[in-house]
């Protein structure tokens, strides 16, 4: 997955973010992909998916570099409703619309236990 490759597959990004930063976050989302596992024919999907997940990320935590923190609860009047969050790695990765789609696609990845595929 090149830059040039992930600008045709989210050409929102292009606009908004310089080469160099697309490319420092390829990196980190290559590193980090491979690193979960095989995606097969849908590696570089995962790839890009990340990368847009990251650099959301970073444009929603402003130019200052604060976190990000997910809601877990939420009051109107009397009325109080608590989300679950599961856990922090999927809690983060919930933040972005890209993230879903890369936490459905690590759904879907068959399970491998000593060998065998479940």
């Amino acid at each position: 997955m090149t830059v040039d490759d992930f600008k045709v597959l989210y050409p929102d990004f292009s606009q908004s973010y310089i080469d160099e930063q697309i490319g420092s976050n390829l990196r980190l989302a290559n590193l980090l992909i491979n690193n979960m596992g095989s995606f097969g024919d849908l590696h570089n999907d995962a790839i890009a998916m990340l990368t847009a997940h990251l650099l959301a990320i970073d444009k929603m935590a402003g130019k200052n570099g604060n976190g990000i923190q997910s809601k877990t609860s939420k009051r109107v009047g009397e009325v109080s409703f608590t989300y679950a969050q599961g856990d922090d790695k999927r809690a983060w990765l919930n933040l972005t619309s890209y993230g879903q789609k890369l936490l459905f696609l690590m759904d879907s990845q068959p399970t491998v236990f000593a060998g065998f595929v479940v």
